[in-house]
């Protein structure tokens, strides 16, 4: 597990703080779920973290009953998997999603087009993604980058997503 830098982190939030309150969010790759909990605890109703290990979601979960956050959902899922077999409920889909998927294993790129294609989106939603350094992340067609930058061997950046659902 390699969680977001409190730097990156705090930056992170920084960008997104007028526009969290009342939000709904999803957290992919979630790990600690650090990225979600401090979403609700800036004001987002309601966040969703998925991830594949069993420890990291009970780790999340336990965190959430400590703090007493509202709205949290945990998943054991591989994000993949859950995004391609599931479909949010009418009037379900999420305004700001959380993309840090390990910089090894080539999933943000599957997982953007997943949330585009699959309604997982709000109109005006926004989707934060991390990854290597290296490049700027290959998103759907349409999406505006809005924020980015570097922190050592990360890249961060923000994305509006403006594209029409279906397409990449």
């Amino acid at each position: 597990m390699r969680p977001t830098s409190d730097r990156v982190r705090e930056t992170l939030f920084n960008w997104l703080q007028p526009y969290i309150a009342g939000r709904r969010c999803l957290d992919l790759f979630a790990g600690s779920g650090a990225l979600a909990l401090e979403a609700l605890s800036r004001g987002a109703t309601h966040a969703c973290c998925l991830d594949s290990d069993p420890r990291a979601v009970a780790a999340i979960a336990a965190t959430g009953r400590e703090f007493g956050a509202t709205g949290l959902e945990v998943h054991c899922a591989d994000a993949l998997r859950f995004l391609r077999e599931r479909a949010p409920a009418a009037g379900q889909s999420y305004d700001l999603v959380f993309v840090d998927p390990p910089f090894d294993a080539a999933l943000a790129r599957p997982a953007l087009g997943l949330l585009e294609a699959g309604g997982w989106l709000a109109p005006g939603a926004l989707a934060y993604v991390e990854q290597a350094r290296a490049a700027l992340p290959v998103v759907p067609a349409g999406w505006r980058l809005l924020k980015s930058g570097n922190a050592g061997a990360v890249g961060y950046h923000l994305y509006a997503v403006t594209g029409k659902p279906g397409t990449q």
